[in-house]
């Protein structure tokens, strides 16, 4: 039994409640998309497909759970109901109803007592000459919604075909086009069934059926708020599709609902959105790292609305929204080596190092020291923070969570103009970050250092040595051609399945088989490969492939692997030294 809706709303907030969407569409409150909330974006593949197959598979009797949706009750307003979340599915219930309504009205079927009676959950007669639009959508999609979809042909006189609004505003672009492509897919898989049924009857039927699935058999989970921040909580503690681009839009809703100048703010946040896409949370996250400090991510919303309502004599809402937009620039191209902002080819390398390292929790910090020194004295800082994050993260294995801090308290200082340059940010990291990995510390873990799937970070490192080793010759001497690095294989000098002349190598050495197994994903037991003979098995002994590939290799860093004759620890040990004598110099954290 399905429960009122009118009824849900006296309950108490944050409880779940179970809701027939029936019940939600017939009722005599009308549901409001905010002005400059996110626009229609459901696409025919996946979501528009997926809804209506997950339609034709529901049985007469059983419910379909259809996500939750969440609103916000308007205390001024009786019946007027804000949708925070649920948006793109309740407008896609609306567009299949407009169909089977449309339907219902054709020359074909001419049913119109039963196309009333869809029609009814779409706009909703309250007397003979007041009805109630049950969705008012945005800006952007209001009007077209209004009079393509919710207006029934033949009944009211705002209605207009596609054909008619294209030719009176011109072609459909972006948001609307989905919502008639939404219409004419849901239109097409109707013609079809229905050109099975051999009678008006059975078609009417069908439709009837249609009709009703989607009325008393579509199921959702309902929760209410009286305010934003309430919203914001419920997004950080619910687990769903669309998660991310919820919480940014109720971002961008309060600040757009302070602007003075609502237009140009619209444009902004389009801007940031399109340049960060599912990214823009943890950018306005790093932001607030940067002004205001490490924060629970649920408080977020809470704490930069109290930041800009105690401050609303000195915080211009439009200027900062402006300073998010010139930011978010920065923390878009951080990500993004190839973007033409970089004209750099230095500058290139060291983005792609960032990226293949994935020091996201530096992008905070990098940001406002973009901001803040010159080209040459950023360049540093990045080369710094890279060498940093090699070192403390990916060998020394050490807290995230504390350089979240850290790389917070700093970045507030560079805001501040306390920290002016590259040199002023060393010294406090290196005043401020507890085990700062040294050259000590890092040999201590380098030395163990051993990695068993992280194939694109081992290649990364044997690579930067390799090229270490390269620069370091005379390269005018050398008649050596460009190596592709993305066709280097990885090899396993001491193989993980290993032949019977491995194993009985180990049988004769003082080193039982066992013990050596450990060292397999030791970093000195892995080296690259350019090119080896067709009959090469990277099981083989180290002879074998000495001959075959190691001493035919062009790589600098294969050159002390030629006319091997034994592999054990000892070797191992001594080759991940060597590499240490090269990586302390590679990464090295002082200017």
């Amino acid at each position: 039994m399905s429960i009122s809706y009118n009824s849900i709303m006296a309950e108490e907030k944050f409880v779940p409640r179970s809701l027939i969407i029936g019940d939600l569409f017939y009722n005599q409150n009308s549901y409001e998309v905010p002005p400059y909330q996110r626009d229609f974006s459901w696409k025919k593949s996946p979501q528009i497909e997926t809804f209506w197959d997950d339609i034709k598979e529901i049985k007469k009797d059983e419910l379909y759970f259809f996500g939750s949706v969440i609103f916000q009750i308007q205390k001024n307003e009786k019946n007027k109901i804000i949708i925070i979340d649920g948006q793109q599915r309740l407008i896609t219930v609306t567009i299949l109803l407009a169909v089977i309504r449309d339907k219902f009205n054709s020359n074909e079927i001419d049913d119109k007592g039963d196309g009333a009676l869809t029609q009814a959950y779409i706009i909703k007669p309250r007397t003979r000459v007041l009805k109630i639009k049950k969705l008012k959508l945005n800006l952007r999609n209001e009007y077209f919604f209004c009079r393509c979809i919710q207006a029934a042909p033949y009944e009211d006189i705002n209605h207009m075909d596609f054909n008619e609004y294209e030719k009176s505003f011109g072609k459909l672009k972006g948001t609307n086009r989905l919502i008639k492509e939404a219409y004419n897919f849901f239109e097409e898989k109707i013609n079809e069934d229905l050109s099975n049924k051999r009678t008006k009857e059975e078609k009417i039927d069908y439709l009837n059926d249609l009709s009703e699935k989607i009325r008393e058999n579509l199921s959702a989970i309902s929760i209410t708020v009286d305010n934003l921040e309430d919203a914001y909580m419920i997004f950080e503690t619910i687990n769903e599709r669309g998660l991310e681009l919820s919480v940014s839009d109720l971002f961008k809703n309060y600040f757009i609902s302070k602007s003075k100048d609502k237009e140009e703010m619209v444009t902004i946040w389009e801007n940031i959105f399109n340049m960060l896409d599912n990214n823009l949370r943890t950018f306005l996250k790093h932001y607030w790292h940067t002004k205001q400090g490490v924060t629970q991510e649920r408080k977020l919303f809470r704490e930069l609305k109290t930041y800009v309502e105690k401050r609303s004599n000195k915080v211009n809402i439009d200027v900062l929204t402006k300073e998010l937009e010139k930011e978010a620039i920065i923390y878009a191209v951080l990500q993004d080596p190839d973007s033409d902002y970089w004209n750099d080819e230095e500058m290139v390398e060291l983005l792609r190092d960032f990226r293949v390292l994935n020091l996201k929790q530096a992008l905070p910090i990098l940001v406002v020291a973009k901001l803040t020194f010159d080209n040459d004295g950023f360049k540093k800082f990045l080369k710094l923070i890279i060498n940093f994050g090699f070192r403390y993260f990916t060998i020394c294995n050490f807290s995230p969570s504390l350089m979240e801090r850290r790389y917070s308290e700093i970045s507030i200082k560079i805001r501040n103009k306390e920290i002016k340059n590259e040199l002023e940010a060393l010294e406090e990291m290196e005043k401020r970050i507890e085990r700062y990995p040294n050259d000590e510390t890092f040999k201590e873990f380098f030395l163990k250092k051993e990695f068993q799937k992280e194939t694109r970070i081992v290649k990364y490192i044997l690579r930067k040595i390799e090229q270490n080793k390269f620069s370091m010759i005379d390269k005018k001497k050398e008649n050596t051609e460009p190596i592709d690095y993305s066709k280097l294989t990885l090899e396993h000098i001491l193989p993980q399945n290993m032949d019977d002349e491995w194993k009985n190598y180990f049988k004769n050495e003082t080193i039982p088989l066992k013990e050596m197994r450990g060292y397999i994903y030791r970093l000195g037991n892995l080296t690259l490969l350019d090119k080896f003979k067709n009959e090469f098995s990277k099981n083989e002994f180290i002879t074998k492939k000495c001959e075959k590939a190691y001493n035919i290799s062009k790589l600098k860093i294969n050159a002390n692997l030629q006319n091997l004759n034994e592999w054990d620890k000892t070797s191992i040990g001594k080759r991940q030294e060597d590499y240490f004598n090269e990586a302390k110099e590679i990464w090295k954290i002082t200017f």
